[in-house]
């Protein structure tokens, strides 16, 4: 763990990157702090500052009454001079003084692309100097509320989005990040990885970079693989690798010949991205995404499945649980380990005696699910291409009436699981939701 330094060092440590152009090349800087009111005066709550290559537009202050959200663009020329006020409780913003110090601060490397925009970079947590007779911040769990103001669970869920732009979380995740600390993210804009794809055989990386190609390299890293890595000249915008089969995890590294380690992407699952779900998605894509989660509420992979083979009645058992349930998908042609499909020699295989395999299982599941479920839920059974290989989903919608076999085999869904309900509890519950939904 890195050392404590003194505010002056961590300012010393700005300036020095702020003067290697290839590593900055920032058009200022985005100032956010959070403030309490307490004990008559305003009290430091956590901050934000992020270095950036644009200028973006100040939001006005969110005044919550027990909480005060600022921000504050400063054009690069005057970062430091404001960091070095804010540093020595000598900053204003909106008209708020800022009146707490902070004498000592930590460097980290953060090797991880953060936000959106993907920028892996370095992190300065500056530590906010407290009295040992004051009393610490004490936000609560209640709402934050304010009129005209946007709404938020908690104060901690405010902090979260409104300065630290996380993800969307639960409610319930009230807790204030960065407690009393100063954050300040200066992204490292030599270059960085910004789509990763992953499918059978094939890496698709789409990077951008400030210096040459000759000076970027990638070095991958194959988990589960007999080939353990490989390493690839970097290619500026995009490049695809091949992948051993065998592959159960990658990581991959980009490197700078004259500056060292740049970034660290990881892709723990076939079928994961990065990147491309800023794109519009399409079926194909949502298709995708459930091959890349696994089995689940409303996901079930089947293998190819033969004429009369005992598949088929595990089959009709996941439609049943899909129709009484709230409705979901099967993949047929996938293994349940991982979604990868079987390819196509496996279904000429099965099915070597009809002129088209695809269509002849289409029509079998089509078959099945129309001769063994009473009633016959909606249903659509569809062939999609998976990055080369056949793959036929089958999309069930929640029935009104409860479904069943010929024989009265009732099933539900929850989680990955197909079972039987409860005759006392769960099918009383079925049954009556069912009569409530149908009579509305």
């Amino acid at each position: 763990m890195p050392d404590f330094q003194t505010s002056r060092d961590t300012l010393n440590e700005i300036a020095e990157r702020l003067k290697r152009q290839e590593h900055s090349g920032y058009a200022g800087a985005q100032f956010r702090i959070a403030l309490a009111r307490a004990d008559e005066r305003l009290k430091f709550v956590t901050g934000f500052v992020l270095l950036r290559q644009d200028h973006i537009p100040s939001r006005v202050v969110a005044d919550y009454g027990t909480l005060l959200l600022l921000e504050r663009w400063i054009a690069i020329d005057d970062v430091l001079d404001f960091f070095a006020k804010l540093l020595s409780g000598q900053a204003e913003m909106e008209g708020h003084k800022i009146s707490d110090k902070f004498s000592n601060s930590r460097l980290d490397a953060e090797p991880h692309p953060r936000g959106s925009e993907l920028w892996s970079g370095w992190r300065f947590s500056s530590y906010c100097d407290r009295d040992p007779n004051e009393h610490e911040v004490q936000l609560g769990h209640q709402p934050l509320l304010a009129f005209g103001l946007q709404p938020f669970s908690s104060p901690g869920h405010a902090i979260r989005r409104w300065m630290f732009e996380e993800p969307r979380i639960e409610h319930y995740d009230s807790s204030v990040p960065n407690l009393g600390q100063l954050i300040t993210f200066l992204p490292d804009t030599r270059a960085r990885i910004i789509k990763a794809r992953w499918t059978p055989g094939k890496l698709v990386l789409v990077s951008e970079s400030r210096i040459s190609e000759e000076r970027l390299q990638y070095q991958i890293v194959q988990h589960g693989s007999e080939s353990e890595f490989q390493i690839m000249r970097g290619v500026v915008g995009e490049a695809t690798f091949e992948i051993p089969e065998d592959t159960r995890e990658l990581v991959i590294y980009m490197f700078d010949k004259d500056g060292g380690f740049i970034t660290r992407t990881e892709l723990r699952a076939l079928y994961e991205t990065i990147g491309f779900e800023d794109e519009e998605a399409t079926d194909l894509d949502a298709h995708l995404l459930d091959l890349s989660r696994g089995e689940g509420d409303s996901v079930e992979y089947k293998p190819f499945m033969q004429p009369n083979n005992d598949k088929e009645s595990e089959f009709v058992e996941s439609v049943i649980a899909f129709a009484n349930t709230n409705g979901g998908k099967v993949y047929v042609g996938v293994q349940d380990r991982d979604g990868k499909p079987y390819g196509r020699g496996e279904l000429r295989k099965i099915f070597s005696k009809y002129p088209d395999p695809v269509q002849a299982q289409r029509d079998q599941l089509r078959w099945l699910v129309s001769n063994k479920v009473k009633p016959i839920p909606s249903f659509h059974v569809e062939a999609m291409d998976a990055f080369g290989e056949p793959v036929l989903v089958v999309s069930i919608e929640r029935n009104d009436a409860i479904c069943s076999t010929h024989d009265n085999q009732i099933w539900v869904r929850h989680g990955a699981t197909n079972y039987r309900p409860d005759a006392q509890n769960e099918l009383r519950r079925l049954l009556l939701k069912n009569s409530l939904e149908m009579r509305l």
